[in-house]
């Protein structure tokens, strides 16, 4: 990846249980993991690096990540069947601009999906 400046470059998931977001930011959205070192593993989201930061504690406040997706509804289901809730269905943008929703994690962390 090459980022200039001004790019995001990097997220990090709260994560106090890696196991358990791994296996289910891996059956929502396909991510695979490598190991960084104790407590931190990294993932490549396209044009972003990430990881699951096990030091950070999860929150529904603060940054949201919002992950791009071909349906915001079948996003949504996955996350239910991997062990999230829905906190906001799949909602159409005025205009026709897309839809989006928010779920949170097994650990509690608010994601976002939007489709165009």
């Amino acid at each position: 990846m090459a980022f200039r400046p001004g790019n995001i470059c990097h997220l990090e998931i709260p994560a106090p249980d890696i196991p358990k977001l791994k296996a289910f930011y891996a059956v929502v959205f396909g991510w695979s993991f490598a190991p960084m070192h104790e407590g931190y593993e990294c993932f490549d989201a396209g044009n972003i690096a990430g990881a699951l930061a096990s030091h950070l504690e999860p929150s529904q406040h603060g940054s949201l990540i919002t992950v791009m997706c071909e349906d915001v509804s079948a996003s949504l289901q996955r996350a239910i069947q991997a062990g999230g809730r829905v906190l906001q269905p799949a909602t159409k943008v005025p205009g026709g601009r897309g839809s989006y929703g928010y779920f949170a994690d097994p650990c509690g962390n608010k994601v976002g999906v939007w489709m165009e």
